[in-house]
């Protein structure tokens, strides 16, 4: 089974970040109602502020944006943190019990 990639996700026409009047201000959380097992992959930027899809999340310098996502669709949460190990553990205090993450 290959790794599915959030740069490429968020590239595709359907998840546009950009419109008539400019780009959308980061992208909204969406939780699904079961816990599950999630990727956690680091958002790639473009021109320093914005992701693949074209939305705009500046870039503080200091931390990076992280993604963590199901498989599904149904669960895509956008965190900030210096390393994957923090992101993981906010997203666990931010999600709850029984979310886990693929390696």
């Amino acid at each position: 089974m290959k790794t599915p990639n959030i740069n490429a996700i968020l590239a595709l026409p359907e998840n546009s970040g950009s419109s008539s009047r400019g780009a959308q201000m980061g992208r909204s959380n969406r939780v699904g109602d079961t816990p599950t097992k999630l990727h956690l992959q680091a958002v790639d930027f473009i021109d320093g502020d914005y992701d693949r899809g074209g939305a705009y999340w500046g870039n503080n310098g200091v931390s990076r944006l992280w993604c963590a996502f199901s498989k599904d669709g149904t669960t895509r949460v956008f965190i900030r943190a210096l390393k994957r190990q923090e992101a993981k553990a906010l997203l666990v205090e931010e999600l709850g019990e029984g979310w886990s993450f693929y390696k």
